[in-house]
């Protein structure tokens, strides 16, 4: 088995899967399975960086609808900015999680407090103090929804306890 990254470079080739069967479906599968029973590769776990970027976009408010058009009406014309803000762009959102009396605080690494989370019933589900919104885990992720300025943002993070 070899590992490659996306840009076609070898990470890491994995020792060399024989089979002593002659059929051929019988014997590709067992040399598979063989190739697999690399140590580095038992212990191998894929962890992709996520990239997460929010872009607010001005639209100018002083836009008029115009039904009817003479020589003297002037029509603004509708320009969409070249620009895009960039609120936040974070590579792996790493958290960890403190306990404290009603459920956890989760910090990240200078330690910053980022969420308070408060317990509920349900496993794996919690209420955001502070803000309109939920913390809850899907698969191995975190999610983190809740409301600002109307608008619902949607984050993942990776949660250490």
């Amino acid at each position: 088995m070899v590992l490659k990254d996306c840009y076609d470079k070898i990470i890491y080739t994995s020792i060399v899967g024989k089979s002593k069967e002659k059929e051929y479906e019988k014997s590709f599968h067992e040399a598979i399975r063989n190739a697999f029973k690399d140590p580095i590769l038992e212990k191998y776990s894929y962890k992709p960086q996520k990239i997460i970027t929010k872009a607010i976009v001005k639209v100018p408010e002083t836009l008029k609808l115009v039904s009817k058009v003479d020589e003297k009406t002037v029509v603004p014309s509708l320009t969409i900015p070249d620009k895009v803000t960039k609120v936040q762009t974070e590579i792996e959102n790493v958290l960890y999680a403190q306990a404290i009396n009603n459920g956890f605080q989760l910090v990240d690494r200078t330690p910053k407090v980022i969420f308070n989370l408060l317990k509920t019933k349900q496993e794996n589900l919690f209420i955001i103090e502070g803000k309109n919104g939920i913390f809850y885990k899907n698969n191995s992720n975190w999610i983190a929804e809740y409301y600002e300025n109307n608008i619902l943002i949607q984050e993942e993070y990776q949660v250490k306890f």
